[in-house]
């Protein structure tokens, strides 16, 4: 447990390591979702505080090449790749509480409301980019490489982030059919879907990643 810890403290402090750059993304990501009208930018600053998070920690720890370090440590590649998949979940849930506190401000000046653009839109669009994220594009910087895997990763990422808008404008939108399952009762079923394709996807990388090349 504290060997997993210890992992957890590690990505974040890769974060800390991106002083400048994460500044410059959060004040980018602040300053996005503040000045649009209608608050249908909330996720995609929720995106970016989620590319600081993750894909830009999977680059610094490439450069700083972590693999060497994590096969020198007494600590098992599953039990790394597995601090990585709790390390995403996590940042999922941050990217969430911003854009619920960026919301509540904006709401509170009138800004936004939310029979324009329901919270529960927001998060579930926040909820799809980060399963992505952690499901596709980290397992596969983890096993190919980043370096290798380069353009992929990039154009996986920013996909869904391009895309943040779209989908959170979509989903109250949808048939009344659907609605009237309730955004709550979709947020649910998207957290069960994502919880069951996070274990998939960790079983696969993890036995993966044990068997990969240092590079």
């Amino acid at each position: 447990m504290d060997n997993m810890i210890n992992l957890i403290k590690l990505h974040y402090t890769s974060v800390l390591a991106l002083k400048k750059s994460g500044a410059v993304m959060i004040l980018l990501a602040v300053f996005i979702t503040v000045t649009n009208n209608d608050g249908s930018m909330l996720p995609f600053g929720a995106a970016l505080l989620l590319m600081l998070l993750n894909y830009s920690t999977l680059a610094y720890e490439n450069k700083s090449k972590v693999n060497y370090l994590v096969y020198s440590l007494p600590v098992e590649p599953k039990k790394y790749i597995l601090s990585k998949y709790i390390y995403g979940v996590i940042n999922i849930f941050i990217s969430v509480l911003f854009a619920d506190f960026i919301f509540i401000i904006l709401k509170a000046f009138n800004m936004v409301t939310s029979e324009i653009i329901p919270l529960e839109a927001v998060n579930l669009s926040i909820y799809i980019i980060g399963i992505v994220v952690v499901v596709i594009v980290s397992p596969i910087a983890l096993v190919v490489g980043f370096n290798k895997a380069r353009l992929i990763l990039v154009f996986l990422f920013v996909l869904p982030v391009c895309f943040s808008k779209t989908i959170v404008k979509i989903i109250p939108q949808a048939p009344n059919s659907i609605i009237n399952i309730s955004l709550h009762s979709m947020q649910v079923s998207v957290l069960i879907i994502g919880i069951l394709l996070t274990v998939i996807s960790y079983i696969i990388c993890s036995n993966l990643y044990s068997k990969r090349d240092i590079d």
